[in-house]
């Protein structure tokens, strides 16, 4: 799948910007910690297969934030800075492959790639502007009382960023039961309840909007 952060370069552009940023290719097993939050780093990853999942860890506890799929990407903040650090933790939920660019490499370009890291810094701070909204838009979900709601409004993102009724969740139980901060046997009764009362619909890691779960 594409990578987003490439909208709007050709392919030779692409490949440019990758042999410059000396990417490389990764793979990793489910679980696996990709990146420790607060580590030194100037590496943006895109996810070429799998999904990784985002979290905050600052308070002590791991809270969840966002996950990437195949196409996105992470890090987008790093490399501009004097001392860049990770924003967030990244862990494997899925096994998978991801490429690694060193941003810091985009600082030391000129001539005729000065035009071409231009666009790409511009391409990451709209992207860093989308990350700003993902975790406000995780904020604003946990501020919501019940778990019903909370479980509400995560299906509606969810259907927004797919596109779609039906929806395709490769994160655990557990993670989505810690990303709307309550844990896994209350989650599986509030998803039972939703089923019977025909809101949604799932199996496994596939699941149906049946009726409308705006949050009122």
């Amino acid at each position: 799948m594409p990578a987003r952060i490439f909208s709007g370069f050709t392919e030779e552009e692409t490949e440019h910007l990758l042999a410059c940023t000396y990417a490389t290719a990764r793979n990793f097993k489910r679980g696996e910690v990709l990146v420790s939050q607060g580590a030194d780093t100037t590496s943006l990853g895109i996810v070429l297969r799998g999904t990784v999942l985002l979290s905050d860890d600052a308070s002590g506890q791991v809270s969840p934030v966002a996950f990437a799929n195949a196409g996105d990407h992470f890090g987008e903040e790093l490399g501009w800075g004097e001392n860049p650090t990770a924003g967030f933790t990244v862990t494997a939920a899925t096994p998978g492959s991801l490429a690694l660019l060193d941003l810091s490499a985009l600082q030391n370009l000129d001539g005729h790639i000065c035009e071409l890291r231009t666009r790409l810094s511009a391409r990451l701070l709209e992207l860093s502007a989308e990350t700003i909204r993902r975790v406000t838009e995780y904020r604003q979900l946990l501020e919501l009382e019940s778990l019903r709601e909370r479980l509400s409004q995560f299906f509606l993102n969810q259907q927004a960023a797919q596109g779609s009724d039906k929806l395709l969740i490769t994160l655990t139980r557990e993670q989505i039961a810690a990303h709307l901060g309550t844990d896994k046997s209350a989650l599986g009764k509030e998803l039972k309840a939703m089923q019977e009362e025909e809101l949604i619909d799932y199996y496994r890691s596939s699941f149906r909007i049946v009726k409308d779960l705006s949050v009122r």
